[in-house]
């Protein structure tokens, strides 16, 4: 079995892949990422492993965006269920920042630890250590990052929301099976 920490490397890999779509290499995703190439590239054999991206005949790794879903909301929760600690300085995270601050409101910040952070609030533990350094550095990525937080959250309002901004940038059709379980 992996570790966390490569477990966590490979996901930090796979968004990185999802927005950089067709135009990376190994440095430039490294470089984005703050990993090396070569940790870079181990993580793309094991996305491969997985069947969470694919290598096409152009030798392109494309990923598997109904795998990818599916591992976000149903496997991440298992492997790194959202932890909140005491108060520390950092930037904006899970409900506190968007786009789930958009539509909730709640009376605590949450941050990702950091000592550049300009916020002060309950700390919550990134699923990678270099999510908050990223997040610095594209927009997309940190939106994606907070809608994580949301799916290994324990709270339904919280998941849902992040399951549906997770389908907008998948750009996938998935049917609401609470919807079919309901007449």
């Amino acid at each position: 079995m992996k570790s966390k920490d490569s477990i966590a490397r490979n996901i930090l890999v796979l968004s990185g892949i999802l927005f950089a779509q067709n135009n990376w290499t190994y440095k430039s995703l490294g470089d984005m990422l703050s990993l090396s190439a070569s940790r870079v590239h181990d993580a793309v054999k094991e996305l491969v492993k997985s069947n969470l991206i694919v290598k096409t005949q152009d030798n392109i790794f494309k990923p598997i965006k109904k795998n990818c879903f599916e591992f976000f909301v149903y496997g991440i929760p298992y492997i790194f269920p959202l932890k909140i600690g005491g108060e520390v300085r950092g930037i904006p995270a899970f409900i506190s920042a968007k786009p789930v601050s958009d539509k909730i409101v709640g009376n605590r910040i949450y941050v990702w630890p950091y000592s550049e952070g300009n916020t002060f609030g309950l700390s919550i533990e990134p699923i990678h250590k270099n999510v908050p350094k990223v997040a610095m550095v594209s927009d997309n990525l940190y939106m994606f990052f907070v809608i994580l937080d949301c799916l290994r959250s324990n709270k339904r309002r919280e998941k849902d929301i992040a399951k549906k901004e997770l389908q907008k940038i998948l750009n996938l059709q998935i049917i609401d099976e609470n919807k079919h379980n309901n007449p």
